[in-house]
């Protein structure tokens, strides 16, 4: 599936109606890549929205990018790194697991700093 994501990023710009208009948001955003995502190119998506923000003059997005991470980097961690989950959307299991950590208090303070606003 990965390949067909990577092939529609090749021909976005030829397709303006499909392009999602993130600019338009009046929230703060926060995004989660894995850049060895094997389920869809997360990293070079989050890539565009971050393009895309500020080229607009948008306040960029906060973006945790992991390196050796797969699809599965953003859960609560599992509690061993032997779980066959960690690696079904690719990635090493241990540097998924050590995303899933991080991405997710990081992410739990994110929601706690702008809800209570």
């Amino acid at each position: 599936m990965a390949d067909n994501y990577a092939a529609s990023l090749k021909a976005y710009a030829q397709h303006p109606d499909a392009i999602i208009p993130v600019e338009k948001m009046r929230a703060a955003l926060m995004l989660v890549c894995a850049q060895a995502d094997q389920v869809w190119p997360s990293c070079p998506m989050a890539h565009q929205i971050d393009d895309r923000l500020r080229t607009k003059g948008r306040p960029a997005p906060i973006l945790l990018e992991y390196k050796g991470s797969g699809h599965g980097a953003f859960g609560l961690p599992m509690p061993d790194n032997t779980d066959p989950r960690l690696t079904a959307g690719g990635g090493n299991a241990a540097d998924t697991n050590a995303a899933r950590a991080d991405s997710w208090s990081k992410a739990v303070n994110f929601l706690k700093t702008n809800l209570a606003k």
